[in-house]
């Protein structure tokens, strides 16, 4: 089944469609039929290409620079601008970071169901600017911070009113809105570019663009981590925070350049309420026998999506090995079909059936990953707030590097790693092996170096603790600890290469594993799960601070009396667990083509 050249009118979907009304007519002329009844793409989407990737990708690196420039300095300005306590800083950093990321649910439902992912990412990237406004505000205006005229004893024990605390996380939760509306549509709106059909040459595309996006992630990071976290740390605060707003303004107005280049999906309705459709319609079909065989038009979706020949349904095979599967079908054999006929809460498509067997068939994989990202949330708390006390001087005696921008050594692995992998490793591994690595074997070797990552955190963090107790320092946590920045070069390499393979991995994953009308809303469920595990760290870090005790425990306001290297071992115990049940459930799947 190919491209049916001259099928429509181009013109008819060279523009915008944000209109609900629009995107339902449009939605409907994505297919044509012929003769036979045989669905055929159309050259609706004709549009698309590098060329209009690079707008995206520029636009997601001018995204992530605005994101960073916040994230890893918050820890720095929490502590010395609003005079946050440490526990109560690193909480409040963990459940920000948490709530910018599951917000990316409700922005990929939006996103699939009514705007379309175009309309998404302006409408949110306009609330990004107003949170980040808010933030600087914060930190320029003199009446919305700690004054110390009284001292610092006082500045320190009273920390900011609850007036200024809140102008504060008003911002920062409005910026978490943004970027987690941004978030689920920016990768799939990049992947709808060069996502046309099913054929090899369609699949490296996919393979070099998701490796693409990630390294324009990191670009953006790169210059956060650098520039503007040493300008935070030496200009000033106001100045700061005003780079990452040019950059949130920056990266709306290049995705509003790249317009008339674009590829556009529009909206399919509610995947959720498609998903609750067939549980309901099942339910009320309790009293029908379950088919013994997969429905006869299951893998019609997938063929229409993409241009290939139908094939016995993967979901089935899979989603079979517990009964829900049979269960399901049952939404799709009618009981009464002239009552039932035009009531998709009494009986449902195959086609629906197939699309929520999809997506359930990626939950397992979903959970199984989550833990990683309790890890790599220490990247902007523990490890900044170690580097704070490291000797931190590099050549001359007059630079140091500033603690924030340690995840540079990260970033700097991804923008090594990734196009050599892109470039030399892949071509290598298909002229010798006919295949590359799959999406869930590039997860699994992240998940696995991510326990390696906590390991060497760990070493590391006791290294730096015999020298504390070797100088007499453990009353002196602004004393730098006479040992070099350098030391925690390797915890934030692995955290690099665990992120890159993981996150490239999950991409691909649940951007493919999906049907096309659920793209958006399968990934802003992994997003999640990036909030999801800084909660989890945050859930950790005050169950270990109560059973430790809040005195003489592992993690204590004075980190030269904490035990941080224990916090680091039980999250390796932990990631090692977490990978052996992800190695469980990738046992259980099969992909969908």
């Amino acid at each position: 089944m190919g491209y049916v050249p001259g099928a429509m009118d181009n013109s008819s979907h060279n523009h915008l469609h944000c209109s609900g009304e629009d995107d339902a007519k449009s939605s409907a002329s994505v297919y044509a039929e012929d003769e036979g009844d045989v669905p055929v793409v159309s050259t609706v989407k004709s549009k698309g290409g590098w060329r209009a990737v690079c707008f995206i990708l520029a636009t997601e690196a001018m995204e992530r620079l605005a994101f960073y420039s916040i994230s890893a300095n918050l820890i720095t300005y929490l502590l010395d601008e609003m005079l946050e306590p440490l526990p109560k800083a690193i909480n409040m950093i963990s459940n920000w970071i948490g709530a910018t990321y599951v917000l990316a649910i409700p922005g990929g439902f939006l996103a699939d169901a009514y705007l379309g992912r175009f309309c998404t990412i302006a409408i949110y990237s306009a609330l990004y600017i107003l949170g980040l406004v808010l933030v600087m505000l914060s930190a320029t205006v003199r009446s919305l911070k700690p004054s110390c005229e009284h001292g610092m004893a006082n500045c320190l024990r009273s920390g900011p009113s609850r007036s200024q605390e809140a102008l504060l996380l008003t911002g920062l939760y409005i910026v978490a809105l943004g970027t987690g509306g941004i978030k689920p549509c920016v990768s799939t709106f990049g992947a709808d570019q060069v996502d046309q059909d099913r054929t090899m040459g369609a699949k490296k595309q996919m393979l070099s663009f998701f490796n693409w996006f990630f390294f324009a992630v990191n670009v953006g990071a790169l210059f956060a981590f650098t520039v503007v976290v040493y300008v935070q740390d030496n200009a000033g605060w106001g100045i700061g925070f005003a780079i990452p707003l040019a950059g949130m303004v920056a990266s709306l107005l290049l995705l509003l350049c790249g317009m008339p280049l674009y590829r556009y999906e529009p909206p399919r309705g509610s995947p959720l309420t498609r998903i609750l459709q067939v549980f309901v319609a099942a339910a009320r079909h309790s009293g029908v026998r379950s088919p013994t065989q997969p429905l006869p038009a299951a893998d019609a979706l997938d063929a229409k999506e993409e241009g290939a020949q139908p094939t016995t349904s993967a979901a089935t095979h899979v989603v079979s090995c517990i009964n829900i599967s049979r269960f399901l079908d049952r939404a799709a054999i009618p009981m009464d079909f002239e009552k039932e006929e035009h009531d998709p809460w009494r009986l449902c498509s195959s086609d629906q059936v197939e699309e929520c067997k999809l997506f359930l068939k990626v939950l397992p994989i979903m959970v199984s990953t989550l833990f990683l990202w309790t890890g790599y949330t220490q990247l902007v708390t523990f490890f900044v707030k170690q580097g704070s006390t490291l000797d931190r001087k590099v050549g001359s005696r007059h630079f140091q590097i500033p603690p924030a921008s340690l995840p540079i050594f990260s970033v700097v692995n991804a923008l090594i790693v990734l196009p050599c992998y892109d470039r030399l490793i892949v071509p290598l591994m298909r002229r010798l092996l006919g295949r590359t690595f799959s999406p869930l074997q590039h997860i699994g070797f992240g998940l696995f170096v991510s326990i390696l990552s906590m390991v060497v955190a760990a070493l590391v963090e006791s290294h730096r603790m015999s020298v504390v107790h070797q100088h007499g320092l453990e009353d002196q946590p602004s004393v730098v600890v006479p040992m070099t920045i350098f030391w925690l070069v390797p915890q934030y390499f692995l955290v690099g290469l665990a992120e890159i393979f993981t996150y490239v991995g999950q991409l691909e994953f649940f951007y493919r594993e999906v049907s096309e009308g659920m793209r958006s809303l399968s990934t802003s469920f992994f997003i999640a799960e990036l909030g999801i595990g800084s909660w989890i760290s945050s859930l950790l870090v005050t169950i270990v601070r109560h059973v430790t005790g809040y005195s003489d425990g592992w993690i204590l306001d004075n980190i030269n009396r904490s035990k941080v290297s224990h916090f680091y071992w039980l999250l390796a115990i932990l990631s090692a667990v977490n990978f052996i049940f992800f190695l469980i459930c990738a046992s259980f799947h099969r992909y969908k083509h």
